[in-house]
């Protein structure tokens, strides 16, 4: 395969297990980093940067729409990128933010509120049980629940790991390498397409089939 590279300064180890996961969401556009040319690999993942992360790898859909958050129009206008990838993620079910009506777009994602949004996005696919520590947190919420298949969905599929000094823990803010990383493996030919193939979307799904966004019903 090609050599990737990251122009960040603070990503510069190529074994870093999230260094070409950064790498692609350069070259993909998903990721942008800091004006100071840093990547951040460490800092914790606002509520809000994830949606954008997730709306660009969809290709940045244009939504019509009230935004549901007055939390979020209070503070981002129509046209951000914040105010945008969250319309969609809202419209499409990937999430519903809390039950007060708001989104707390500033606060850090949490790991199991990362691993849910991938998972709507991804259909609420069916997946294996798995034996893992997560895997007894996840048991503690119903059978029935997102929280519980996210989980065993993320690591059956082998998009979180807990190796090469990867960790994950679902109460604990997500780190920007965390979800990125996530990202990208579900993007990756193991997840079923070759996203550099043009009969594939950068989620590997083909691209003659659309999603079926009606599936997210509570």
């Amino acid at each position: 395969s090609n050599a990737v590279t990251t122009s960040f300064s603070d990503v510069k180890d190529n074994s870093l297990y999230y260094y070409n996961a950064v790498s692609w969401g350069i070259s993909e556009g998903i990721t942008k980093g800091y004006s100071d040319n840093t990547f951040r690999p460490d800092a914790e993942c606002q509520r809000r940067e994830l949606m954008i992360m997730l709306w660009r790898a969809s290709d940045c859909p244009e939504v019509q729409g009230n935004m549901p958050f007055a939390d979020v129009s209070a503070k981002y206008g129509k046209n951000t990128a914040t105010y945008k990838a969250i319309l969609w993620g809202y419209s499409t079910g990937i999430t519903k933010g809390y039950p007060d009506g708001s989104f707390h777009p500033d606060d850090p994602v949490v790991g199991k509120d990362t691993l849910i949004m991938l998972y709507r996005l991804a259909g609420k696919p069916d997946a294996p049980w798995v034996q893992n520590s997560a895997a007894e947190f996840a048991r503690s919420y119903p059978r029935t629940s997102d929280t519980f298949h996210s989980v065993m969905w993320a690591f059956s599929e082998g998009i979180v790991k807990e190796e090469n000094g990867e960790t994950f823990d679902p109460l604990g803010n997500s780190l920007r390498k965390q979800i990125i990383s996530y990202i990208f493996r579900y993007a990756s030919p193991d997840a079923g397409g070759d996203p550099s193939s043009e009969d594939y979307d950068i989620f590997g799904r083909p691209i003659d089939v659309a999603p079926v966004w009606s599936t997210y019903e509570n």
